[in-house]
């Protein structure tokens, strides 16, 4: 187990940041649920909340750590359940790649809203989310995230890491935090978030984090079919013919 303080420390403060800045962002957004609305109204938003789309960048440096907050809580659930929390870790960084599009999003639309035309900011903007790639890119991270918190919430409770409330609290508050994305509905998804995240924080700070194995480096060993070098001296020694042996010739 790592008892390090310091890195308890730093694993605490990075799950509260999460659960905090991922549901707020939600809350704070000036275009929330903006998905079927135009380019152009959303830009517009944003332009019309200035203060809130600061403080939306400001909480979108925070929810990059997701991939990271999943990460621990998965290493957390390791020991009691391998197979799933391995799983829900590596899903954790498609997570990471969504969220990373999301907020460059949030940035291109935040420095559309300062410019003369934003007419012809909002087609950059949209002609952006046209893209193929882009759509693909966002149905896999956003799918890959709720498989990744469901399993994860699966492995705490096999594990036995945290009371199923808690851990039932991450694929509930992701989704709310998510496809419902208003206001009212990121002030809930970071309470769910911050149920869950935080009781895994007390575990961490009780008992520390689980240390990863690690195979031991291979040794070459002899097989026990062949037989012990004989060391150069013993050979000679037996090789070369005594005394007696010459006479009897």
């Amino acid at each position: 187990m790592l008892t390090h303080v310091s890195g308890r420390v730093l694993a605490v403060v990075c799950l509260a940041i999460v659960a905090v800045c991922y549901g707020m962002s939600v809350a704070v957004h000036p275009a929330p649920g903006s998905g079927g609305g135009s380019a152009l109204d959303t830009v517009e938003n944003f332009a019309v909340h200035p203060g809130r789309a600061n403080a939306l960048l400001v909480l979108d440096l925070g929810a990059l750590l997701l991939p990271v907050a999943i990460g621990l809580v998965a290493l957390l659930a390791r020991p009691g359940a391998r197979a799933l929390s391995t799983w829900a870790g590596l899903l954790g960084t498609v997570v990471g790649g969504a969220t990373g599009v999301l907020v460059a999003v949030d940035i291109m639309c935040a420095a559309a809203a300062r410019t003369a035309d934003r007419e012809a900011a909002a087609e950059v903007v949209a002609a952006f989310f046209e893209r193929p790639v882009v759509i693909v890119y966002l149905a896999v991270g956003v799918a890959g995230g709720l498989a990744a918190f469901v399993l994860l919430a699966i492995a705490l409770i096999r594990a036995k890491v945290v009371a199923w409330p808690f851990a039932v609290a991450f694929p509930l508050g992701y989704v709310v935090g998510g496809p419902f994305a208003a206001p009212v509905t990121g002030v809930i998804s970071t309470g769910l978030l911050l149920a869950g995240f935080g009781a895994c924080a007390a575990c961490i700070l009780r008992s520390g984090l689980p240390a990863v194995p690690v195979s031991a480096a291979t040794t070459t060993t002899m097989p026990a079919s062949m037989p012990a070098a004989v060391p150069a001296s013993a050979a000679a020694t037996k090789a070369a013919p005594g005394p007696g042996t010459a006479q009897q010739q």
